[in-house]
């Protein structure tokens, strides 16, 4: 027996998951057990079976998804059906939008190419999301943040000048449209994108209103902007290099800018507000910001570390 396989047995038998209710008899009087199919088995057999069923990397992962599943219900974590629909929404759209340019027929053509039924293939990975969003939510639980880290922040989001710039924000893509599109070079895409962004800035600038003009406009690619176009806290490269720098130079509050290219398409911003913070002002909101971003990589590697090394399996993988 390999060490791995050694070692994952170890953890099977030593994890919570796999032991039955304290005092839980079988008839007669015998211990119970553990049911797989028809047949009854000892914890250390289940762990071999499990082992040489699927191999020593996945029954890792279904031992990490138990225990954190366990953890994150003792802490109050479980994300719920409604959040694990909405992360498979946004990632649905996202692949749809990026890949297939809003063609859901083609998407669905690739899921059977691949074996798979769509209805199939939506249940696995909302399964799925659900265990990644609780190894998120205990990777984010798990953080320590510090003053330094707090500071850090504060300079990246309320710039050097420490002030909080609120903004209103349309984009105008070159590929909003996919039927529009087919068939044109991309200057020529640019060209009407441009054309569209120069329109609304002119009309802002005449004082038309926001909502009036959000429904001739394509939706922004960030979670920072609301649904009314605004940005209440700009920071540094939330929308880009080259909104930054056309902000450098806007100084008067209501000012609109001329159309900004970027690789896709144009924004086009109107500076709404801007006034200096204080880091004590906004501490707790900066913890709850940093507590709220996505778990990283490290960080989940972390987790699952931290998840195979409690209840003495610690020694066990040294």
């Amino acid at each position: 027996m390999t060490r791995p396989t050694l070692t994952l047995i170890c953890l099977l038998m030593t994890s919570a998951l796999f032991i039955p209710p304290l005092g839980a008899q079988q008839a007669g009087g015998k211990a119970a057990v553990i049911q797989t199919g028809t047949e009854e088995r000892s914890r250390e057999e289940f762990g071999q079976w499990l082992v040489d069923r699927v191999g020593v990397y996945h029954a890792t992962d279904y031992l990490v998804e138990i225990l954190a599943k366990q953890e994150a219900t003792e802490r109050n974590l479980l994300p719920t059906d409604e959040e694990t629909a909405r992360a498979f929404d946004i990632e649905y759209q996202m692949i749809l939008d990026e890949f297939y340019k809003g063609d859901q027929e083609r998407y669905a053509r690739d899921i059977e190419l691949r074996d798979q039924n769509p209805s199939n293939h939506a249940a696995r990975r909302l399964q799925e999301l659900r265990g990644e969003l609780i190894l998120g939510a205990l990777a984010q639980a798990d953080r320590d943040i510090s003053d330094e880290q707090i500071a850090k922040y504060y300079t990246l989001r309320f710039g050097p000048l420490s002030e909080r710039t609120t903004l209103d924000v349309l984009f105008f893509g070159m590929y909003a449209n996919s039927e529009s599109s087919t068939g044109k070079k991309p200057d020529e895409l640019r060209q009407v994108a441009l054309a569209r962004a120069q329109s609304a800035a002119e009309s802002l600038r005449n004082g038309e209103p926001m909502s009036a003009l959000l429904s001739e406009s394509d939706p922004v690619n960030s979670d920072y902007v609301d649904e009314q176009g605004r940005v209440e806290t700009y920071a540094k490269k939330l929308l880009g290099k080259e909104v930054d720098t056309a902000l450098r130079n806007m100084d008067i509050l209501g000012e609109v800018s001329s159309p900004i290219s970027v690789f896709d398409g144009y924004y086009v911003v109107r500076l709404a507000n801007r006034v200096p913070v204080e880091k004590d002002e906004v501490r707790s909101e900066i913890i709850s910001l940093i507590q709220s971003s996505p778990a990283n990589s490290t960080e989940l590697l972390n987790v699952r570390q931290r998840l195979l090394d409690q209840d003495g399996a610690a020694v066990l993988l040294r």
